[in-house]
């Protein structure tokens, strides 16, 4: 499924002689990092505009998402990655699962959980975003506010909300 895709860059105020040129470049290099992700179809056509202070392209037929591509990465070592009977070994399902590739590759998507504790749910937050971005899946478990499972106690008690992994 393709459709037309429109990006508008909002900018100070351009030099009026530059306009084409400024224009002309932003569509030129929109255009070829879609088409060298794969997103363009063949049909596809780009139209760029500009103005004092605005930067436009339109571009026709672009995919929604990029036909998949083969490519080779090394993981682990195979005496780390197969156990002695041949079969995947929870380290190598943990980095599939990592990479995204576990749900074709073993019938399900697999869940990496984390637990933290209250106080240090926010150092994770950026890394938590990022993902979410990216399509990851992963369960986070964090003690609320108050409640504890080390020894000091109550020590490490936050004001933080026992719900900010979900507010994210």
């Amino acid at each position: 499924m393709s459709a037309t895709l429109l990006v508008e860059l909002f900018t100070e105020e351009l030099p009026p002689k530059a306009l084409r040129r400024l224009g002309d470049a932003f569509a030129s290099g929109m255009t070829a990092a879609l088409s060298a992700s794969g997103l363009l179809e063949p049909a596809s056509a780009t139209t760029g505009y500009a103005s004092p202070r605005r930067l436009a392209v339109s571009i026709t037929h672009v995919l929604a998402r990029a036909p998949d591509k083969a490519f080779r990465q090394k993981l682990l070592p195979v005496g780390v990655a197969f156990d002695a009977a041949g079969a995947p070994t929870p380290a190598l399902q943990k980095k599939l699962a990592a990479l995204g590739l576990a749900g074709p590759l073993f019938g399900s998507r697999l869940l990496p959980v984390g637990t933290v504790y209250d106080p240090f749910i926010a150092r994770g937050l950026d890394a938590l975003n990022y993902a979410c971005y990216q399509d990851a899946r992963f369960l986070l478990v964090a003690t609320p506010s108050g409640v504890t499972l080390g020894p000091e106690g109550g020590a490490h008690q936050s004001i933080n909300s026992p719900l900010i992994g979900m507010g994210q």
